[in-house]
């Protein structure tokens, strides 16, 4: 398999990457990841193309008419990011959120739309959240000639495996000291990539990746959003700030996640797929609330804030745990739970799920003095 030289999706983004990389973006004013506190605070997960779900929370919760403008005045929405996949809708989410940031704007509200898994696998150039059971998501972006521009665009890709498969980062990852075996795998690597390639990429791939490449519209919205942000005393991110990332500037960590964006050599170095980094990392989730306490409490202190926000649930609902909200908002869930989100008004924490409504109150206050710094967490045995 690929994955015992590079890894699929390793090869697929660094190569794909490249051939995004080809249009360099001019570098605008810095972007503020740190806001006043904010009376009222709408938090909505993973929108994962569910348009009509996501709609519907939207209204439910005041921010949106029956036309999708906005109607939330000095509210603030956070969206915590993966606005593709698995759903049928592709790109509705984003336009209409660049919509809503405007208007929101204008209204003394706002909308933060945050840096996702799905967002950071499309930008690294991984499409397979687009193909939804076989059926490729950008078709209707095919032009007449889709299948010349699907035929050159997989030629593209293939040249620059070669191109990256001779890198240092890639030959790294292929096993093995014995010349004739590496260059077997590398073949193998090769024929099993052009394989996917023929799978994934399908007509209408090429015009989508134009569509969201560096200096369109829609690409350098993607490319602009921050991954961490700071609305008074919370701290917003899709998979929370470990204490690796504590003690740092979120304006540093939002910069790094950008920059790295636009080098593909730094695709797989930095906080963008460390599992210790507010996108992949989870213990806050995955573990008990006894076995993180001492944790949560110690990087709260780090970030002067009382609580902290992320983007997925250890169960299928928002769950609060000691200064952490976790919030899974069951767009599109298939199981029957209506769609979730989380409220902060009047500084309580407040879950609504179409109706039904938990108050979980406010917040604990930080400690007068610093916390010890906590060892490693110790996950218990199964």
């Amino acid at each position: 398999m690929v994955k015992s030289v590079f890894g699929l999706t390793f090869v697929f983004a660094a190569v794909v990457s490249m051939f995004l990389a080809g249009v360099a973006r001019a570098e605008g004013e810095p972007i503020q990841c740190e806001f006043p506190a904010a009376d009222r605070v709408v938090v909505i997960s993973t929108v994962g193309g569910h348009m009509n779900d996501f709609r519907e929370l939207m209204r439910y919760f005041n921010l949106i008419d029956e036309n999708d403008d906005w109607v939330g005045g000095e509210t603030n929405l956070v969206q915590l990011g993966n606005l593709y996949g698995p759903g049928e809708a592709l790109d509705e989410a984003v336009h209409l959120l660049m919509k809503l940031e405007k208007q929101a704007q204008e209204a003394g509200g706002a909308v933060h739309v945050l840096h996702g898994k799905s967002e950071d696998m499309l930008l690294r150039g991984n499409i397979s959240r687009l193909n939804v059971g076989g059926a490729s998501l950008y078709r209707k972006y095919a032009s007449d000639d889709a299948e010349e521009k699907r035929a050159q665009l997989i030629e593209d890709l293939m040249r620059r495996f070669d191109e990256f498969a001779a890198t240092p980062l890639a030959q790294s990852k292929i096993r093995g000291d014995d010349p004739d075996r590496r260059e077997r795998r590398l073949a193998y690597a090769r024929s099993n990539f052009e394989r996917q390639m023929e799978y994934q990429v399908q007509p209408g791939a090429a015009e989508y990746l134009e569509m969201i490449g560096p200096g369109t519209e829609m690409g350098d919205w993607l490319r602009s959003r921050n991954t961490v942000i700071r609305i008074g005393d919370v701290v917003y991110s899709y998979g929370g700030v470990s204490m690796e990332y504590a003690e740092r500037p979120l304006a540093e960590i939002n910069a790094q996640f950008r920059d790295e964006i636009k080098d593909y050599e730094n695709l797989w170095i930095g906080p963008r797929i460390d599992k210790q980094g507010p996108l992949y990392w989870g213990d806050l989730s995955r573990l008990r609330e006894a076995d993180t306490r001492e944790q949560t409490e110690w990087i709260s202190y780090q970030l002067g804030v009382r609580a902290q926000v992320v983007g997925h649930s250890p169960k299928a609902w928002p769950v609060a745990k000691h200064r952490v909200y976790h919030v899974d908002s069951l767009l599109g869930n298939t199981g029957g739970a209506p769609p979730a989100g989380l409220e902060i008004a009047g500084g309580r924490f407040i879950v609504h799920s179409m109706g039904e409504v938990v108050d979980h109150g406010e917040a604990p206050p930080l400690p007068d003095e610093a916390p010890k710094r906590p060892g490693v967490i110790e996950i218990p045995e199964e």
